[in-house]
């Protein structure tokens, strides 16, 4: 009976062990997933900025998700002002993968 108990409690512990060790993502990870979206993103920027210079009149209210040269779901939902402010596009992206690993139940060590 004591035995069984035991064996239990260790095959929870391992079991829990592994479900923590899978569900990590290290640091340098995170810090390239930012850094790729961050280049993404000013990519999308660019070529905004082309446009723009090419036609002034062009806007970009509407742009479709499927449309990868103009459209960024970051960059539409936080406005066009992290074009220009590093620090703050840092900041936004750095929070949407903190909240993506918080809805994927990982994190970040």
């Amino acid at each position: 009976m004591k035995n069984k108990k035991l064996l239990i409690i260790a095959i929870l512990l391992i079991g829990i062990f592994f479900l923590v060790k899978s569900r990590r993502v290290s640091q340098s990870t995170f810090d390239l997933m930012v850094l790729m979206e961050q280049t993404e993103i000013l990519e999308v920027c660019n070529n905004r900025l082309i446009a723009k210079q090419k036609d002034p009149n062009i806007s970009f209210e509407n742009v479709s998700y499927d449309n990868k040269e103009f459209y960024n779901y970051i960059l539409s939902k936080n406005g066009d002002d992290l074009c220009s402010n590093t620090k703050k596009l840092n900041e936004v992206v750095t929070e949407h993968y903190k909240e993506f690993f918080k809805k994927e139940w990982k994190f970040v060590y």
